[in-house]
């Protein structure tokens, strides 16, 4: 079995610029994430307001009291997160599937949107795949250019394995295996890919149903890439990330990306699992038209938090 000490092992840090984007993917970020979200003024946060203490004596529980709430409704989380759109004027989409409680959601998820990085995590899996295919292991130099691709989101090792996949073609018959319908690549640029966050969901699902019926992709294959995705560099773990509590394992690869096609607005997408003692969740959220990058993680980051809030009971 891979370890995450094969993985640091194997690819050290380097000195790839975690936040740059690539020009051969779109225009270049002109700041990393840490100098936008410091110059950021915008605030719209999520915090829950403290609980207070109260002496009153609870009565003993009864028969009627004791029946379990019932889960907040998926249409106020339409409501919420319709309401968080319109306010920073963004298009959004999120789909979301929770293993516990047996539900599934989607808001926003068929509009289409740049993958910027999260592509990423699609090209590893294709290569995989690939692999697996012909009956082969990833090898260390794979692997070593793969942990630089996915946890500092290095632009060249991306480069290096979309070539190796067999470019635009590669990549869109793998996508049909893992069911993504609406998903187009290019040969130019593996960062504009056009996806949805419904297909980005059943990319996700592929990945955590590696192994059974449901997946075209073994245990093994999936373990590669979600270890990867499990260990990003600090500075990317932003984004569905929010959702999580503490202690909770996250799976996530983000992407974002500044567009002259858009108005020089960002694009920020985070996609992944969740998974702890009370929660197994699947999540995409894609979204664009941001005045800043800072922003745009802000948002997504509500959405997250929202998302779980409403969905895993």
């Amino acid at each position: 079995m891979l370890t995450r000490r094969h993985v640091l092992l194997l690819a050290p840090l380097g000195g790839a610029a975690a936040c740059a984007e690539d020009p051969a993917v779109a225009e270049p970020a002109s700041t990393t994430l840490s100098a936008t979200l410091t110059s950021d003024t915008t605030s719209a946060t999520t915090t829950a307001t403290p609980s207070t203490t109260t002496t009153t004596p609870v009565p003993a529980p009864t028969a009627k009291t004791t029946a379990a709430r019932p889960p907040a409704t998926l249409e106020a989380l339409r409501d919420e997160l319709s309401a968080l759109s319109r306010r920073y004027g963004v298009d959004l989409g999120v789909a979301a599937s929770e293993t516990g409680s047996r539900r599934s959601f989607a808001w926003g998820a068929d509009t289409t949107i740049e993958t910027a990085s999260i592509a990423k995590a699609n090209i590893l899996a294709t290569l995989l795949l690939q692999l697996q295919d012909r009956g082969d292991r990833i090898s260390s130099r794979q692997l070593a250019v793969a942990s630089q691709m996915i946890r500092l989101s290095d632009h060249e090792s991306a480069w290096t394995l979309f070539r190796e996949i067999g470019l635009d073609d590669g990549m869109d018959r793998a996508n049909r295996r893992f069911g993504m319908k609406a998903t187009q690549a290019f040969d130019y640029s593996w960062g504009l890919t056009r996806t949805t966050a419904r297909d980005q969901l059943r990319f996700v699902t592929a990945l955590d149903t590696a192994g059974t019926k449901s997946s075209p992709l073994t245990a093994r294959s999936a373990e590669v890439l979600l270890e990867l995705m499990e260990d990003v560099v600090p500075e990317q773990k932003w984004g569905i990330s929010a959702a999580a509590h503490h202690g909770e394992e996250v799976c996530l690869k983000n992407g974002w990306l500044r567009r002259s096609t858009i108005g020089q607005r960002w694009i920020i997408n985070s996609i992944g699992r969740i998974k702890g003692p009370s929660v197994d969740l699947r999540l995409a959220i894609l979204s664009q038209k941001y005045s800043s990058q800072g922003q745009g993680i802000e948002v997504v980051e509500q959405a997250a938090a929202l998302t779980r809030k409403h969905l895993a009971v």
